[in-house]
């Protein structure tokens, strides 16, 4: 692959002035470190050879499967195959897509980083840090691992709950009164639902199995019927006292920093559409009352 002149002149000036003192850093042909390499990921953080700071901005990754590789080069995805012997790593069949970035020296650096990427023959990890060798055993490429994602803490994000039962401080239970429904939807950093009367949301942090709920807010409706209100507040207090969560077979639930059941959910139910069916109308509700409709025959009463 060509390289711009100047990323060539980099790259000849780094390895005269490193030729002396690479020593220590390179590869040991005597090293039979076998790595675990399919399934991790890692992102660049140096191009040894050169002194120059990556691109600010950009982001270079490298992840392994079992024979293949992919990742971003700052611009493009890329991909190949590779394999591997020991700590003797073998690159090959590299592609990538081809759109054009116009920030300053990013597509310079890709072309830098796809070149010494095939050109690599070894490979050591010491750590959280992946080192990629060329076959003279100079150091050419620098990773630091990317942390796996809590498996726990992102399930949260795309469900939606139903709340079942409501948990005090004291240990007591009860259930949501009937004729309401209090819901709970997680995005990925924010939540919001239904508490009963009015439409609330707010943010939280999950790690693990531990979880921070803040900044709850909601609409202010008010909402005549007896109880509604105050389990209303009761739900919001509560959401807000939460610090670790469980996930059961059937059921989502929130413990408070003394182990206590405070809120315990259950998956939503599909919603009910409208688009076909035919309904008869019972009850008309305005502000806090509630009036039945009076039989009337000449009319079935059905709206549809």
């Amino acid at each position: 692959m060509k390289i711009v002149p100047i990323l060539a002149c980099l790259f000849l000036a780094a390895c005269l002035a490193v030729a002396g003192c690479v020593g220590d850093q390179q590869a040991s042909p005597d090293d039979k470190t076998v790595l675990a390499l399919p399934g991790t990921e890692w992102e660049l953080t140096a191009i040894a050879i050169t002194s120059v700071n990556l691109v600010e901005g950009t982001t270079i990754t490298l992840a392994f499967d079992e024979e293949t590789l992919s990742g971003s080069a700052g611009c493009n995805r890329y991909f190949g195959g590779y394999t591997l012997d020991e700590n003797r790593i073998a690159i090959g069949g590299i592609g990538s897509t081809e759109m054009y970035c116009g920030e300053a020296g990013v597509m310079e650096q890709e072309q830098l980083y796809l070149s010494l990427l095939g050109e690599v023959a070894s490979a050591r990890m010491d750590g959280d840090t992946l080192t990629l060798f060329d076959a003279d055993g100079v150091p050419g490429l620098i990773f630091e691992r990317v942390q796996e994602k809590d498996p726990l803490a992102t399930a949260l994000p795309g469900t939606a709950w139903e709340l079942g039962t409501i948990g005090s401080q004291d240990g007591t239970a009860s259930s949501v009164l009937s004729g309401t429904t209090i819901s709970l939807t997680f995005d990925a950093e924010t939540l919001s639902g239904s508490a009963g009367c009015n439409r609330y949301f707010g943010s939280y942090e999950a790690t693990g199995d531990q979880i921070a709920i803040s900044g709850i807010g909601s609409t202010k409706m008010h909402c005549g019927d007896a109880g509604v209100m105050e389990q209303e507040q009761q739900y919001l207090a509560a959401l807000g006292e939460i610090s670790s969560f469980k996930f059961g077979s059937e059921t989502l639930t929130f413990f408070d920093e003394e182990g206590n059941a405070r809120l315990v959910f259950h998956p939503k139910s599909n919603e009910i559409t409208l688009e076909s069916g035919t309904w008869m109308l019972e009850s008309i509700r305005k502000g806090g009352s509630q009036r039945t409709v009076l039989p009337d025959p000449c009319s079935d009463r059905t709206i549809s």
